[in-house]
């Protein structure tokens, strides 16, 4: 389908001149190192070796996997429009764009595309169904080849300048020059790309070479290349404040600039450009205890080099662990303490422009034979320490021992010295709070090799009793909460027994009210009898039978009454 659009594309461009089959189609920079979690730039160029096209498509491939695709630019492109825009799916970037001019030269930007590096490794970069097309009515693909690139991907961030996007472009000057007294000085040259001589850098770009140009310069020489002390003789023609060199292969360069007024020439000035994108050498890694050792800190063996800029540094990581820088120096390094179980070591060499060459390996660390609890004490109160604990191991090693919590807190730590039996035993001192725990024991010998961790049943810290009664220990709390209950029983009891008695005393005292009613009632009838008698204020024989009948009966009644209420009155106070 896409064959069928550039075609289509063609036609409509239409006839423009006769051509050959030259063109070359190309990703640059070659080679780049980053870091993950770094972003890039990549253009696509294209050489048509003075060949006029008109047309082109290509597809770029990439490993999704390590590259994210973030944006394209197209700018700067030398084409004007689009059939297909640049658009990524699946690590693949396809295209396919035309002009309505007869384009040729070198370096011709197509678009730049911009990735970001999410995982670590090599990415290459490579171009499929490459098409370019020749502007000469006939759709003929002047492609003759194709090259990729790649990326160095280390799993630290490493830091690398990147290239300005937007350079500044060297202009013609046009003026009147000042007379000159005396030879123009030293030109003070500056690349924006390559701000630094003295530093190696691993992208290319176009180098633009800029200068400021004395009022008395009346001309300019300007010049790359290899040699340090190249002396320019050939003057150009036309006074500009700087000079557009195109892209540079790998190397040192120099940039030669010399002025001249109508005295003579000045000093010509070299500035340097070191350029490297070729990463360090492949090299391997071993270790001399072999990839699976008891050996806590095995040594690791590298060796490389870089051909080009030198190696700079090698980095070392450890599993997911930070960085640890090595001396280029060095062909060897000993791991710090490492646990048992496996291990993957990775190592970057960087060389001077901050490319990388990465190897890795994975070694096994083998425990010692694990130690054994026998013995926890039997009672742990809270507050208290000497917290006995007891095993066996093997002789001559170090146990340590942490007492955790349930949850996997630590709340206590001590170190236990195995005998030459094996025996060994340590009483921890700091205090336990309330709640469940488990000890874990570690063996570690003189070397620092470590065993597997051993954990006990979970024990209970609780509270220390006040008293024991038939074998039940009685805390500080329940012998206070049960006295408690005892005092609030007793109140309850005495209370109740107080309403009883109320309620009794009440009954008695009514009985008591009822039985000196009756008396007095008995009483009131034989003293109204006596004053019935009287009432005439005579008194017969027979009356004063009756009278004194009566007082001897009231008497009696009154000593009956005396008696009852005396006995009454004890009964209702008991």
């Amino acid at each position: 389908m896409k064959k069928y659009l550039l075609i289509l594309l063609i036609i409509f461009l239409g006839h423009r001149s006769l051509t050959a089959s030259a063109a070359i189609l190309y990703l640059s920079p070659e080679t780049q190192s980053f870091g993950v979690g770094q972003e890039f730039t990549l253009d696509l160029l294209l050489d048509t070796e003075n060949v006029n096209i008109n047309a082109a498509q290509a597809v770029i491939h990439y490993p999704p996997e390590i590259l994210e695709f973030v944006s394209a630019d197209r700018a700067k492109s030398i084409f004007n429009f689009w059939v297909e825009e640049p658009a990524f799916s699946n690590g693949a970037l396809s295209f396919i764009g035309g002009t309505d001019r007869d384009v040729s030269g070198k370096s011709l930007l197509i678009f730049s595309s911009r990735f970001k590096t999410i995982g670590a490794g090599a990415a290459a970069f490579t171009l499929s169904d490459g098409v370019v097309a020749a502007s000469d009515g006939k759709g003929t693909n002047a492609l003759s080849s194709i090259k990729g690139a790649s990326v160095a991907i280390s799993p630290t961030e490493i830091s690398v300048p990147a290239p300005p996007l937007i350079q500044e472009q060297p202009q013609k000057i046009v003026r009147e020059p000042a007379p000159a007294l005396k030879l123009p000085t030293s030109p003070e040259v500056k690349v924006n790309l390559y701000p630094d001589q003295s530093k190696w850098y691993n992208y290319f770009g176009e180098v633009i070479a800029l200068w400021n140009v004395p009022e008395d310069v009346i001309q300019v020489a300007a010049a790359i290349d290899q040699n340090p002390n190249t002396i320019l003789t050939k003057f150009d023609a036309e006074l500009f404040n700087g000079r557009n060199f195109g892209p540079l292969k790998e190397g040192i360069w120099y940039v030669h600039v010399r002025f001249k007024n109508n005295i003579g020439a000045g000093p010509t000035v070299h500035y340097r450009l070191s350029l490297d994108a070729i990463p360090p050498v492949d090299f391997a890694l071993s270790f001399n205890e072999g990839i699976a050792t008891d050996n806590p800190q095995p040594t690791l063996n590298f060796q490389t080099n870089d051909a080009l800029s030198g190696l700079d540094r090698y980095e070392l990581q450890i599993n997911s662990g930070a960085a640890i820088t090595i001396s280029a120096n060095w062909s060897y390094y000993q791991l710090p303490l490492q646990a048992p179980g496996k291990h993957l070591i990775r190592v970057g060499a960087i060389d001077k422009a901050n490319n990388v060459t990465e190897g890795n390996i994975e070694i096994e660390i083998i425990p010692i034979p694990s130690p054994t609890i026998t013995l926890l004490s039997k009672d742990v109160f809270v507050g208290e320490g000497d917290f006995l604990v007891r095993g066996t191991a093997a002789e001559e090693v170090t146990i340590k021992i942490l007492v955790k919590k349930k949850t996997g807190d630590i709340v206590a730590e001590g170190v236990a010295a195995a005998d030459k039996s094996g025996n060994w035993e340590a009483l921890i001192n700091q205090p336990l709070k309330k709640g469940q725990h488990f000890v874990e024991v570690t063996a570690q010998d003189q070397r620092g090799a470590l065993s597997l961790s051993v954990k006990s049943e979970l024990f209970k810290v609780r509270e220390k009793p006040l008293i024991t009664i038939a074998g039940i220990g009685i805390t500080q709390f329940w012998f206070f909460a049960g006295l408690l209950i005892l005092l609030l029983v007793g109140f309850g009891v005495g209370g109740f027994s107080y309403r009883i008695w109320r309620t009794q005393l009440g009954r008695k005292a009514v009985v008591a009210q009822r039985d000196i009613a009756a008396m007095s009632n008995l009483l009131q009838k034989d003293i109204d009898k006596i004053l019935t008698s009287y009432a005439d204020k005579r008194v017969d024989e027979r009356e004063a039978a009756e009278i004194e009948f009566l007082i001897k009966k009231i008497k009696d009644n009154l000593e009956k009454t005396k008696k009852y209420v005396t006995e009454n009155i004890g009964e209702i106070s008991k």
